[in-house]
């Protein structure tokens, strides 16, 4: 080989090295690097998983993310994929951190910085947003879109992908995302159920002994009715008495009731029969409330007339959950009423729900 020959070698692999030498330090200097990183968590939660959903404030669609990059985030830019209807004004495309999840995944959820109140450009399907800088890049991020993206009009699954970038613009972290769409309400489960009616009437007791009656005083006995129902328009409650007095057998007298149905109870009057009813109510837990008929509000010496035919004596307006009537039958004697002990009437008492 000639000496001129191996110059040329020399000086071609001078100009090789030098060139390799210069292309590595721009590299490394000089020109941006475009390779970006993954994002630690990305997700994006649908409100609704239907077709054709439009995002909205009662149906917001999540975004959240967990950076890796270090870099200054000035920008979230997410690419919906084919199929997803974007509109082309930024402004319709709403966003929002306000009532964003306190968790996601048990992860506590960090509302996402810089959030305005809308998109700040759109292009196709890409959707930009401005960002805050995601610091710390340990804490997981999220906002709601509220407005201006529509589900795609048929089912499967579709990709979205989710980037940060820098104020440049120039991508950060990004990872692509999938999520899955459903027709005819596939993503809801409907839930029935029944409640029963319910209807309780239950008395304390099947007999009021009143013992020997005065010709100068009223005397009283009572037993009280428990009433449980969930009947929407409350209870009713009636007496009915077989004789509308009391009757001794043997002497073939009575002691009458006094008065007439009239809304209004009749007072004792001094050494005169008298055979009364006189009714209290008890609210007990429910929106029903439990009022007497105004034939049967007496007191200590008044009260309603008994009756041969059905007679209201207490209603309840709603449902109730030991509702209580208490029933004072109320008696004397006059001073001609014969002797026995075997003055008796039956008294009906009977309740419906109102459902």
């Amino acid at each position: 080989m000639n000496k001129h020959a191996t110059v040329s070698k020399r000086r071609v692999s001078i100009i090789l090295i030098a060139f390799f030498a210069v292309t590595f330090i721009l590299n490394r200097f000089f020109i941006p690097q475009t390779f970006a990183a993954e994002l630690l968590e990305a997700s994006i939660r649908l409100d609704r998983m239907d077709v054709n959903q439009l995002a909205s404030s009662t149906d917001p669609i999540l975004v959240v993310a967990k950076v890796t990059s270090t870099a200054t985030e000035a920008q979230s830019y997410i690419t919906f994929g084919t199929g997803f209807t974007v509109d082309a004004t930024p402004a319709n495309i709403t966003v929002t951190t306000t009532g964003i999840p306190s968790t996601y995944q048990g992860e506590a959820l960090t509302a996402w910085p810089g959030i305005g109140s809308a998109a700040t450009a759109v292009s196709g399907q890409n959707v930009t947003v401005a960002s805050g800088d995601l610091t710390p890049t340990s804490v997981l991020y999220g906002y709601y879109i509220t407005g201006g993206i529509t589900n795609p009009s048929s089912a499967g699954e579709k990709e979205i992908v989710i980037n940060t970038r820098t104020s440049a613009p120039a991508v950060i972290d990004t990872k692509t995302v999938a999520v899955d769409i459903m027709t005819d309400n596939a993503d809801q489960i409907a839930v029935t159920a029944n409640v029963v009616p319910t209807f309780n009437f239950a008395l304390s007791a099947n007999s009021i002994a009143l013992g020997d009656l005065s010709t100068s005083a009223v005397t009283s006995g009572n037993i009280t009715i428990d009433i449980d129902t969930n009947a929407g328009n409350g209870w009713v409650a009636w007496v009915l008495s077989a004789n509308a007095y009391l009757l001794s057998a043997s002497s073939s007298d009575q002691i009458n009731t006094q008065g007439t149905i009239d809304d209004s109870p009749t007072a004792y009057v001094s050494a005169s029969e008298f055979y009364q009813l006189d009714i209290t109510v008890t609210d007990g837990t429910g929106p029903g409330t439990p009022s007497i008929d105004l034939e049967y509000d007496g007191n200590a010496t008044t009260g309603g007339s008994f009756s041969t035919s059905y007679e209201e004596i207490a209603r309840s307006t709603g449902p109730g959950n030991n509702d209580g009537i208490t029933f004072n039958v109320r008696a004397a004697a006059s001073t001609i009423n014969e002797s026995a002990d075997d003055y008796t009437d039956t008294l009906t008492v009977i309740g419906a729900g109102n459902f």
